[in-house]
């Protein structure tokens, strides 16, 4: 398995004891609580409860990059061409000559 060198991954240090609490990570990657939640949902990340809180391990971590990289979560943009016509078409009864 090819190890990451991904900013983020680095970016994580002894201080983090081999993970981090998954609210402060989804933090660090821009994500919100509902995407987090569904993120743990379908199974894309794995988290360990600790006394009521959630972790997420470094390895984890560095799998899920590894599958980012991998294009494993690309989607297309959801509407975008049909918000683009919309922006660009005059609205109907405007006749500008």
């Amino acid at each position: 398995m090819e190890v990451v060198n991904d900013s983020i991954v680095n970016g994580l240090d002894s201080g983090d004891a081999g993970g981090m609490e998954y609210s402060l990570w989804l933090a660090k990657v821009g994500l919100s609580r509902p995407a987090g939640y569904r993120y743990r949902r379908d199974r894309k990340v794995v988290t360990f409860n600790i006394e009521g809180r959630e972790f997420i391990t470094t390895q984890e971590i560095t799998g899920f990059w590894q599958r980012a990289r991998a294009g494993e979560f690309a989607k297309k943009p959801r509407r975008a061409s049909a918000q683009a016509g919309r922006a660009s078409s005059q609205p109907s009864g405007c006749d500008r000559a």
